[in-house]
């Protein structure tokens, strides 16, 4: 027999299969979990003969072979009846081993050979058609079948497959004059048929009134004789790949390889990829990798979130039921690895075939790859395959495997079953190697194109001899565990073991600068509304509200019904941990004892409507601030000792309706309704309803309000005055808005973020020097800003979230990115996020909308200045004024008078100052000619940082000279003269 055909022709495989695109049952887990019998349902067919150059064979079985090969070739003729039996065989055996019981095959082949009206060409699509013809090939066949079988009962079947005579339009091995017009191997599924049979489309009726809602279709075989130097060769491939991967298109898995170039994405490391349908020349494909075993219901991981060593994991075919198969390590809320443990031979025996020839059933066992049989090449088997002890044999190599499963990619291309296109991945192997070439193109030194599959060095084992490998997989490493969006994961895994059917590794959740303390899950039908977390001397703890319930987080979860609907305020006394709400018209104070709530509840008077507000603290008693339905805004003193019914201090009435926040220092309240504001000292209304409202003292010790409303401006107003200044207008959402001094410098700031840049500015609406800092990847930030020292620099950092889940920390000293952030949780963000100092650390903690927990240590003895929302879990929405210790008295330093930015590439710049005393700037600007240009004049207050646009529109490029003048309400003058470059 003439030797075969290198199998590097079955590269030109994925060209095809890109365009064959198999369909898949799109189904939810509950549908695959019940697919546990899938029962056949298979029929023979031929087409009408023909001599067509463009399809191999006639259209009729055994047609496509020019001499008699007899049964020392794969797939041997004849291929009858029992032929496709045999091949039904393998795919029984197959799902029975890799399913580890829990998928039962059953099939009935029809005898009688149905013939279809027309040559095979006729029933092939073409380029850029659709596979409409596909479809009305199936209905016609089945058409003909019920006809011939008149009262067959289809009701017990759920799969239905077509063998057809010829080979499949699956590889191109032929520089044929024009496209081939063989049929593609497909399944069609219920979706697949209404896309041309209209959506109201339920199957085919049968006459016993079932319906056929699904097709495989598929040729007999894929072996077909190739001209070339010396004759015709015989290319012998069988179709047992092809057979298992349809079927589990049916079960419910996508394909894993890149669909829209059709190349390699997960090699022979799983099931659904070209190189695994066609894995030993087609004879059997490897077991399905984690992910495919989990999404089909065979497989629950064991979660690892905390840091452990010596982690075990066990090959699928050497573990027992309670072993370690498959370890799942969270990146994120929806990004995770998957760690599985794949052997060759794990029974260390070789492996063994099961094949029948010339109707009698044969074994044959290899200890090794020879030349004769190995991937490439299995010139040394015969016949139909009808089991292997180990399908991974088919495997490249032998250890750990690392999944990155992104689950937002995955549901985002799981309807077109486009999952792994591109290089985001939603089901990507971390190749050991430090090469991710599975799927890219090489090109030989003798011109052949070679498509990468991947080998044994893409394992994780000690004894790697890879010249990239590292015993590590980590934050620095090639590959790194960074999430697809690119931020720390913290995660690093390491101390793999040597190769062996009991593998074992490391893993840690933390890197120089951050740790990661806990990660969690919760009820995902819980919708979580506030949250608090809680950091004393009795340890750590978080409490949010789901509804009107409240629930409390340490090493277990405990419940208490009906506690508020309010967002609820945390205090800490030291001894107890109390935590106050209101239910209407009840206020209840609860504390946490033993593993139950103690609650005492009090009657009000009214619906409370805003945030619960503690204000004064002194010794036992607290101050409870409540803002009612009516407008009315109460304090009341709590005992936390006695827990006597807490005694009305003082109530006013702010406003005719309902309060939707206060703020409160010690005994000073004001307060917001809907678009109205009161400090008992005036009552203004605004055109806009008010969103956030903030309290602060200023430098001098005089009461400053902030607000932020809902057309995206923020307006401040000292006590004494009679109306708001906006000193900030947005263009487009601003969610929140925190006050903290970012410079250390004796000025309280305002910080919020808008789209992808986060805002720092003074109270004069000038930017905070560094500020704004705008986001590299493309996401929009959300939530409100926390301020904390995280890098112990003295000087206050911002904490901000993104629409996509990640955490963003930012020096406020100099606006560049603090180490180990940006941190990836994954999910979208609640809004309930918060900085905790506890002992000599910061602790901050957020939650996802998936109800996933996370808190991390940030490593850091500094401290937190705004903490929450609402600043703190007293939700007292009050910062005291900064310290000025830090306070520049000079009057005019000069060195912080400039122009930024400069150059000027657009059409403004912005003249920046700062005096210790109010003043009038004039600013003269000239040319290089000494002659005039411009002139600005401005306010600066003194203390803070001002400053002034120039509008260079209209000035020429080129350097120009500003000559700052400084003129003291006292009295004081001072100059500087600064150079402004304009580039246009």
């Amino acid at each position: 027999m003439l030797n075969k055909i290198s199998y590097l022709l079955l590269l030109l495989f994925s060209s095809l299969l890109a365009q064959n695109k198999f369909e898949f049952e799109n189904i939810s887990l509950s549908s695959v979990e019940a697919q546990r019998d899938i029962n056949i349902l298979a029929v023979m067919v031929e087409f009408q003969p023909d001599d067509f150059d463009l399809t191999y064979g006639d259209g009729t079985f055994g047609s496509i072979y020019s001499q008699d090969y007899g049964n020392d070739i794969l797939d041997p003729l004849p291929h009858d009846k029992s032929y496709f039996e045999d091949h039904l065989e393998f795919a029984q055996n197959y799902f029975q081993k890799v399913s580890r019981g829990k998928v039962n095959i059953e099939y009935n082949i029809l005898p009688s050979i149905i013939t279809v009206s027309n040559p095979m060409r006729e029933y092939s699509p073409t380029e850029g058609e659709s596979f409409e013809v596909l479809a009305n090939f199936s209905e016609e066949v089945w058409d003909l079948v019920d006809a011939e079988y008149s009262g067959f009962d289809y009701s017990q079947y759920n799969l239905f497959v077509i063998f057809h005579a010829g080979v499949g339009k699956d590889i191109s091995t032929s520089d044929l004059f024009g496209e081939a017009r063989d049929l593609p191997s497909i399944y069609l599924s219920l979706n697949s048929f209404r896309e041309f049979k209209g959506e109201l489309f339920n199957g085919f009726q049968q006459s016993d009134g079932s319906l056929i809602s699904n097709t495989i279709i598929l040729p007999e075989t894929e072996s077909r004789e190739e001209s070339g130097f010396g004759g015709v060769a015989l290319l012998e491939l069988s179709i047992n790949g092809l057979i298992v991967s349809s079927i589990a298109s049916h079960m419910g898995l996508p394909d894993l390889f890149d669909a829209e170039t059709g190349k390699s994405a997960i090699g022979r490391f799983g099931l659904m990829d070209g190189q695994s349908l066609f894995a030993f020349a087609g004879l059997f494909p490897p077991e399905p990798s984690a992910w495919e075993k989990i999404y089909l219901g065979w497989e629950n991981p064991i979660v690892i979130n905390s840091d452990a060593q010596n982690i075990s994991v066990a090959t699928s075919q050497f573990s027992q039921l309670d072993s370690n198969r498959i370890i799942k390590v969270p990146i994120n809320s929806t990004e995770y690895y998957l760690i599985e443990n794949r052997a060759r031979d794990a029974n260390n025996d070789g492996t063994t075939l099961t094949y029948k020839v010339g109707g009698q059933i044969r074994t044959i066992n290899f200890n090794d790859d020879l030349d004769n049989f190995n991937n490439a090449i299995v010139d040394t088997l015969k016949g139909v395959i009808l089991d292997v002890d180990e399908f991974d044999w088919a495997v490249p190599g032998n250890g750990i495997l690392i999944w990155h499963i992104d689950e937002k990619i995955i549901s985002e291309g799981l309807d077109s079953n486009r999952i792994n296109v591109g290089d985001n991945r939603g089901v990507d192997l971390e190749e050991a190697d430090g090469i991710q070439d599975i799927g890219v193109e090489f090109q030989t030194i003798f011109g052949d194109v070679v498509i990468a599959e991947g080998d044994e060095f893409d394992l994780w084992y000690s004894s790697n001899s890879s010249e990239l490998y590292k015993n590590e997989f980590g934050i620095a490493t090639k590959p790194n565990t960074n999430s697809n969006n690119g931020a720390n994961s913290l995660i690093t895994f390491s101390n793999f073991s040597d190769i062996g059917n009991q593998m074992t590794f490391d893993v840690s959740f933390q890197s120089t600068d951050i740790a990661l303390i806990n990660n969690f899950s919760l009820d995902p039908q819980l919708s979580i509304s506030h949250v608090k977390s809680s950091i004393s001397s009795l340890g750590s703890s978080i409490y949010f509200s789901s509804g009107d319930n409240l629930y409390r987080v340490d090493d277990d979860t405990h419940l208490l019904d009906d506690f508020s609907n309010n967002n609820f305020a945390v205090f800490d006394s030291g001894s107890e941990e109390i935590v106050i709400g209101a239910l209407n018209n009840s206020l209840n104070i609860t504390s946490f004892s033993g593993n139950s709530f103690i609650v005492n509840s009090y009657p009000l008077n009214n619906i409370v409507t805003a945030p619960i507000a503690i204000g004064q603290i002194s010794g036992n008693d607290i101050g409870i601030f409540l803002g009612f339905e009516n407008g009315v805004v109460e304090k009341h003193l709590f005992n936390i000792q006695t827990k006597d019914t807490p005694t009305l201090i003082t109530s006013a009435n702010f406003f005719q309706n309902e309060v939707k926040q206060i703020a409160v220092d010690d005994n000073e309240i004001i307060a917001v309704s809907a678009d109205q504001f009161n400090d008992l000292s005036k009552q203004i209304s605004f055109s806009s309803n008010i969103k956030k409202l903030l309290f602060t003292k200023s430098s001098s010790g005089e009461s400053r309000s902030i607000l932020l409303t809902d057309d995206n401006s923020i307006y401040t107003s000292l006590r004494e005055d009679n109306d708001f200044e906006l000193i900030f207008s947005g263009s487009s959402n601003i969610e929140s808005i925190s006050i903290a001094d970012l410079k250390n410098n004796g000025e309280n700031n305002i910080i919020f973020s808008e789209a992808n840049k986060i805002y720092a500015i003074n109270i004069n609406g000038s930017y905070v020097e560094n500020f704004p800092y705008e986001l590299t990847i493309e996401t929009n930030l959300d939530g409100f800003p926390l301020i904390a020292n995280i890098d112990e620099d003295e000087k206050y950092d911002i904490i901000v979230t993104t629409t996509n889940g990640v955490i963003y920390a930012v020096s406020g000293s100099s606006g560049n990115l603090i180490n180990g952030f940006p941190l990836s949780t994954g999910g979208i963000f609640t809004k309930n996020h918060s900085i905790i100092k506890r002992d000599n650390d910061l602790l901050l903690s957020a939650v996802t909308t998936g109800s996933q927990f996370y808190l991390w240590s940030l490593k850091s003895e500094g401290n937190v200045t705004w903490g929450s929302e609402f600043g703190n879990n007293l939700n007292s929405s009050f910062l005291d004024s900064a310290s000025d210790e830090n306070f520049v008295s000079t009057f005019f330093p000069k060195n912080r008078t400039y122009n930024w930015p400069n150059p000027v590439y657009g059409n403004e710049t912005f003249i920046r100052t700062y005096v210790s005393e109010d003043s009038k700037v004039k600013v003269k600007v000239f040319d290089l000619a000494g002659d005039f240009v411009d002139e600005l004049e401005f306010s600066a207050n003194g203390g803070i940082d001002s400053e002034s646009k120039w509008d260079v529109t209209k000035i020429q490029s080129g350097a120009y000279i500003a000559h700052i003048e400084i003129t003291s309400n006292s009295g004081k003058t001072d100059s500087k003269i600064i150079k402004i470059a304009v580039v246009k």
